[in-house]
């Protein structure tokens, strides 16, 4: 591995050849998700890194009138609990698959009720933002969840797996019967249209699963999958416009 570090006043960028393979995803080989191949939309996700807290997140706004040092200002959608004790600190850091990264990142908008929170941060170029679902998911449709659960690598080795919305689902919470990992928490759920639905929050319960990390240490589950609905972004995203 190749590694390249450039220091600014406003982020750090981190160059990283990384030749690990998709199998190294986290859980791959338990049977407890489908894993789905690496896709356009996924180059959004990004790492969150805060006092005490790893976690995920995604890119859902470029701001092409704001540019700056090779990128843009923009926004980024995670759960607010991954980001709660750098709320208004400028402490959070972000790091995208491209090996680039952004620190003195800001929370600019949170709904704590529906743990989902709305990151200032600087996005570079090539990286393309996905768009939020107008319409909430339902009961019994697809669901795809991305993650960096059980210290995965976001230059190498997201997971991203399939499901569906299980009932009680609603246009604010959207559950399913499926397992998630420490470090999956403010990853998108994405519907059919590759558009984000939903932001991973956590689980109900923590389980005994037969998971282990990439270096063979075992990692607790938490069940079932819990994440925001389209309904509480939607109106962070309006409380924002407001400002």
């Amino acid at each position: 591995m190749f590694v390249r570090i450039l220091s600014s006043s406003f982020c750090i960028t981190v160059i990283v050849f990384c030749a690990l393979p998709v199998a190294a995803q986290v859980g791959v080989d338990t049977g407890l998700w489908e894993f789905v191949p690496e896709r356009e939309h996924h180059q959004a996700i990004v790492q969150i890194n805060s006092s005490g807290a790893f976690g995920t997140g995604v890119i859902i706004m470029v701001d092409d009138a704001k540019p700056h040092r090779g990128g843009f200002e923009g926004y980024c959608l995670t759960a607010y609990h991954v980001v709660e004790n750098d709320d208004d600190s400028g402490k959070i850091k972000i790091k995208y698959q491209n090996g680039e990264a952004a620190k003195d990142c800001r929370v600019i908008a949170f709904d704590k009720d529906n743990d989902v929170a709305i990151i200032w941060v600087w996005v570079p170029a090539d990286i393309k933002p996905v768009s939020v679902a107008d319409i909430p998911i339902e009961a019994d449709q697809y669901l795809e969840i991305s993650g960096l659960g059980g210290g995965s690598e976001v230059e190498c080795c997201i997971r991203h797996f399939v499901t569906s919305a299980t009932f009680p689902t609603d246009k604010e919470t959207i559950y399913a019967n499926v397992a998630l990992l420490p470090g999956d928490s403010g990853g998108p759920g994405f519907n059919e249209q590759r558009e984000v639905v939903g932001i991973v929050s956590g689980g109900w319960f923590w389980i005994d699963g037969r998971v282990k990390d990439n270096d063979g240490r075992e990692v607790r589950t938490t069940w079932p999958a819990r994440l925001s609905n389209t309904a509480p972004i939607h109106q962070l995203l309006a409380d924002l416009v407001q400002k």
